[in-house]
């Protein structure tokens, strides 16, 4: 595995779906792999050291992703990694305990697959110039203020620009 790879490192119970976002990653030239088991995530993940984790929350019925993030966060090798939480549910409820959690942010499934590209395109990005591994996060987990960037801080979409005709004076 190389240093500098793109590393995604995909979290769901659900087999077809964790495959389906294995292949979108390795279609856009990342390197992808998949963990299908709830007591493999934190130790493979601490062995692989992704650039993006991305974590269905709930498991074999049972709401286990908030716990795994918090135990992600809470490990050296992942405490700076981005974490995207995926749900088939829109629960308020369930995105803001992701987001408590330590997620950086929450996508309801099936979702827009090209958001998931997004968040990994700005963490191909954010690596070439973040501080060293660990650097995000202060111990306990907290955000360092150096570092945060706000997950609602992206441009709005630009208005549409018509255009406008130059008046000419009327003879």
């Amino acid at each position: 595995m190389s240093d500098t790879a793109r590393r995604v490192f995909i979290c769901d119970d659900d087999d077809d779906n964790a495959e389906s976002l294995r292949m979108l990653f390795v279609l856009d030239g990342f390197e992808a792999h998949v963990c299908t088991d709830a007591s493999a995530v934190v130790p493979v993940a601490r062995a692989l050291r992704p650039h993006l984790v991305v974590i269905d929350l709930v498991w074999a019925g049972s709401p286990a992703g908030p716990a795994l993030i918090r135990r992600l966060r809470a490990a050296p090798e992942t405490r700076a990694t981005m974490i995207v939480a995926l749900s088939g549910r829109s629960d308020p409820a369930m995105r803001a305990a992701a987001i408590a959690a330590g997620a950086d942010d929450f996508i309801v499934k099936p979702g827009d697959p090209m958001r998931l590209i997004d968040h990994a395109s700005r963490i191909d990005r954010r690596t070439r110039s973040a501080p060293p591994p660990g650097g995000e996060r202060r111990s306990g987990g907290e955000r360092d203020p150096r570092f945060v960037r706000s997950r609602f801080a992206e441009a709005p979409p630009a208005e549409p620009t018509v255009p406008v005709e130059p008046t000419v004076p009327s003879p």
